[in-house]
C-alpha cells in the first residue's frame, strides 16, 4: 500500500482530479476520491489483523482499477 497504490492515489488526487473538476465530471471526482478513502481504510484494518477487511480490500481494488480504466481515464484522456 504504502509503496505503490498510496502514491498512485496521491498522483491522481493531485495531478489528475483537478483536471476534470469542471462540474462535468464531479461523479467520477467523488466516487475515485470515496474508493481511495475505502481502500486506505481496509489496507490499515487489514494490516491490523482483520481477514475480512483483505478481501474486501481485494474486491474495492479489482473494481477500482477497472472504473480507471472504462471510466475514469478515459475522461482524463479527452480533458488533456
Amino acid at each position: 500500500m504504502n509503496h505503490e497504490l498510496e502514491p498512485h492515489f496521491k498522483n491522481e488526487e493531485m495531478n489528475f482530479l483537478p483536471r476534470l473538476a469542471d462540474g462535468v465530471h464531479d461523479s467520477l471526482i467523488r466516487r475515485t476520491l470515496k474508493d481511495h478513502e475505502q481502500l486506505r481504510a481496509l489496507a490499515l484494518a487489514a494490516k491490523q489483523g482483520d481477514q475480512h477487511a483483505m478481501q474486501t480490500f481485494g474486491d474495492l481494488l479489482a473494481e477500482h482499477v477497472r472504473f480507471e480504466e472504462r471510466e475514469l481515464f478515459p475522461a482524463l484522456e479527452q480533458n488533456m
